[in-house]
């Protein structure tokens, strides 16, 4: 009996290195014992590289605005765990987490031969909660993938999102756009629609285009928007006839409005305007203070739009950029981006059990920024980069969740 909180994140977080990573045997052995929860829920199921949460968080905002209550999973925490399933923007309560993990590991008790991982037990806590809170909608986001992601037990969701598609996880999900596109569809299920954002690549769509043909299932891409004005304090754009503020800002946030946008169309939801200037997310080209951006872009996808938004909202003048990269990513094609930026950069490691060390991504970075400085204990590296801003300068933030949400929390006690 799990009796604290403490003890069920520390019991959910040693499932880790227990079970296979592909496959949906044990979530669905998991979920059969415990009355399959996810059959009773009406789900939006979200997979794509990068913007799964930006979009959830839209979502959710504008579905509470229309008086719906939402339950929304993400994945990972950016600074207390749980962040990971919320209803209505709440984390879930201590003592849900302890009564929905003590049921699930009973459940995994009485189990042969199964040993669900982390992020299997996480999406089985998820549905108990979700069906007890009665909520309207459940946002899901996929962890990794979409075919073999145990949230793709969902069987008939509501309607799936597919937000984007790059090389990340490649180990896993394949070499190509192609092969990522094809796991990535896995999502779609036999005549549900499938709303797609419309800037993925042709060879990505086609892709996935023809798995919906396959399944029946109605393809539907993203409207065009326009973009009226952007800055360091939001966005004004419209997108179907409709104009609103989105407070989000960077320059990837108005293509993954306007796919919240066709998405609610839909299932019949109009009038978002309410709805997004409430949206607000973590560690996505987030101002954390007037002059300190933190973005969590911690691929080459997501260093590129950041880069992108860095160059458009951030003046070039004592800009300096505070950057760590797992060392598991392709960090060399990433270091070119930053190097492009012509500003000082301070590389320091990852508060990540993934990494080993920062030396390697700082030697990559330095060929690119020659003038680059390496100091792993991130919070002299955040003194150091601070120092280098001065009281008119910049600082920009990237490179890893993991390190946006270390260095958000070290920003807001300090």
């Amino acid at each position: 009996m799990l009796k604290t909180e403490s003890e069920c994140i520390e019991y959910i977080h040693s499932a880790g290195r227990f079970g296979k990573k592909a496959g949906l045997d044990n979530i669905n052995a998991l979920l059969n014992h415990l009355n399959n929860p996810q059959k009773d829920l009406k789900c939006i199921h979200i997979a794509g590289t990068n913007g799964k949460g930006s979009v959830s968080c839209m979502l959710m905002s504008v579905l509470r605005s229309r008086g719906y209550k939402v339950g929304m999973n993400t994945s990972p925490f950016i600074e207390v765990f749980n962040e990971r399933l919320t209803v209505n923007g709440e984390n879930i309560p201590a003592e849900k987490l302890i009564k929905y993990t003590n049921l699930v590991a009973d459940a995994i008790s009485k189990l042969n031969n199964v040993h669900p991982i982390e992020f299997e037990i996480i999406t089985a806590i998820g549905f108990l909660y979700f069906k007890e809170e009665n909520v309207d909608y459940a946002i899901i986001e996929c962890g990794l993938g979409g075919l073999y992601d145990c949230t793709n037990v969902i069987e008939k969701p509501l309607i799936c999102a597919i937000t984007s598609i790059g090389l990340d996880h490649t180990e896993i999900l394949g070499s190509t756009i192609k092969d990522i596109a094809f796991q990535k569809a896995g999502i779609i299920k036999e005549g549900v629609p499938v709303v797609v954002n419309s800037a993925i690549s042709d060879e990505a769509l086609e892709v996935m285009g023809r798995v919906a043909k396959e399944k029946s299932a109605p393809f539907v891409l993203s409207q065009d928007y326009k973009v009226i004005s952007s800055g360091l304090y939001g966005t004004q754009v419209v997108c179907d006839n409709e104009e609103f503020t989105l407070p989000l800002i960077g320059s990837y946030q108005p293509s993954n409005a306007s796919l919240v946008v066709t998405l609610l169309k839909e299932i019949g939801i109009s009038n978002v305007a309410e709805g997004m200037k409430m949206a607000k997310w973590k560690c996505r080209f987030e101002m954390v203070n007037p002059r300190t951006v933190i973005d969590g872009a911690h691929n080459f996808q997501g260093i590129s739009a950041f880069c992108k938004s860095v160059e458009s909202f951030v003046p070039p003048k004592d800009r300096v950029i505070l950057i760590g990269m797992l060392n598991d990513k392709d960090f060399e094609s990433s270091a070119k981006l930053i190097g492009s930026l012509g500003s000082p950069v301070v590389v320091t490691d990852v508060p990540s059990y993934r990494q080993t060390s920062g030396e390697k991504v700082f030697e990559c970075i330095k060929k690119f920024c020659p003038d680059a400085v390496y100091e792993p204990d991130n919070e002299k590296a955040l003194k150091k980069a601070q120092e280098m801003t001065g009281d008119e300068g910049f600082l920009c933030i990237a490179g890893s969740l993991y390190l946006a949400g270390a260095m958000r929390g070290k920003l807001k006690n300090s």
